[in-house]
């Protein structure tokens, strides 16, 4: 990511960063890749991988279990 401000002509402001790099490597292709996020009903399904459409998260399961916990931890925290 490369930021350049001008400010004048005999002042100029600039900036690199290279540390934030948020990509992640697909473990189907190998390749640096943000990945793309799939819905269903409103929810996120999955992450999958631009280039080789390789699965790399799966939501469906663990929407249930976050319910659960928010559903007990509400109930702990209201009740006791």
């Amino acid at each position: 990511m490369y930021f350049h401000f001008s400010l004048s002509q005999s002042l100029t402001v600039s900036f690199m960063n290279n540390s934030d790099d948020d990509r992640i490597v697909c473990p189907h292709c190998g390749r640096k890749i943000i990945p793309r996020l799939s819905f269903y009903g409103g929810r996120p399904n999955a992450r999958w991988c631009p280039y080789c459409t390789g699965n790399i998260d799966d939501y469906s399961a663990w929407i249930g279990i976050v319910i659960i916990a928010v559903l007990v931890a509400a109930y702990v925290y209201f009740v006791d």
